[in-house]
């Protein structure tokens, strides 16, 4: 016989949508929008139905939900410094200026623990730990087997070098045994809050020539924070015995066959960094500009 493969996927979002705006207004102006959210589906990039279980293991959160996304865009003319009777060339500097901004903040995005190497998505894995191979497909499941949890893992640590997770609660399971497919934690990256200023004013001289000076600013505040491609996901299982002797299925043997059921245990390299954050992306940018029209 053969196999037969297809393409298939499913998605839903709900949300509840709420906006505030006021264009009117000499001084003031806002537009404020915020969305409470969830969006589930087939999970992955590459769209794959488990054929056994699949509402169990291939649907979840997919990889762009965000539970609360907020945006502001605003812009203010700022009170004058100098009184009307006050001196003319101080009144021209510094009265007259305007703020705009757009504030965004939004949570970050789910992130699925998965094995590396062997466990994940290995054909030959699936069929000795289950009998059978329909648990190997893409990156839209959890792998041949899904790590357990015995607690937690979540840090909130957020600093680079430092651990966003904990690897001590984080299990390999025995042999036809498996972890939660749906992790039972939230697990995302840290959420963000971006702020971009610009400050400006408009000095006219003369007929339609006027010199606009500006200052922005973006990500005023300096918020860097990690995408889940910046922390170490290696967690790589290793045999814990390994036998000889073993009929290789086509009348010979085999030496230094992993023996599953003397279990597993993480390598070092995984002991050491899993969890870790590389780096972090988002920096301060602060731009100084003059336009003359004419």
């Amino acid at each position: 016989g053969g196999a037969w493969n297809r393409s298939e996927a499913v998605s839903n979002y709900n949300g509840l949508q709420v906006s505030l705006s006021r264009q009117a207004g000499r001084r003031f102006q806002y537009f404020l929008n915020y969305s409470f959210s969830k969006a589930l589906g087939t999970t992955g990039d590459d769209p794959y139905v488990e054929p056994i279980n699949p509402r169990e293991r291939s649907y979840g959160l997919l990889p762009w939900d965000r539970t609360h996304i907020f945006n502001a865009s605003y812009n203010v003319l700022l009170p004058d410094f100098v009184s009307p009777g006050g001196n003319g060339f101080l009144r021209g500097l510094l009265n007259g200026w305007q703020l705009s901004g757009i504030t965004r903040y939004a949570s970050g995005v789910p992130f699925r623990i998965t094995f590396s190497g062997m466990f994940y998505n290995n054909v030959r894995v699936s069929r000795a730990w289950w009998g059978h191979d329909a648990y190997s497909g893409g990156e839209s499941n959890a792998g041949a087997v899904a790590p357990v949890f015995y607690g937690d893992p979540r840090t909130g640590n957020t600093g680079v070098g430092e651990h966003m997770l904990d690897i001590e609660q984080i299990g390999i399971p025995p042999l036809g045994e498996s972890g939660p497919w749906q992790q039972p934690y939230d697990l995302r990256t840290p959420s963000r809050w971006n702020w971009d200023l610009t400050v400006f004013k408009n000095f006219p001289l003369g007929d339609s020539k006027r010199l606009q000076l500006r200052v922005g600013i973006f990500n005023l505040f300096n918020q860097a924070a990690p995408d889940w491609g910046d922390v170490s996901t290696d967690l790589q299982p290793v045999c814990n015995a390994f036998v000889d002797g073993v009929p290789n299925g086509a009348g010979g043997y085999a030496n230094g066959v992993c023996d599953p059921t003397q279990g597993f245990h993480f390598d070092e390299i995984s002991e050491r960094n899993f969890g870790k954050i590389l780096t972090k992306r988002g920096h301060r940018i602060i731009e100084l500009a003059a336009r003359f029209d004419f």
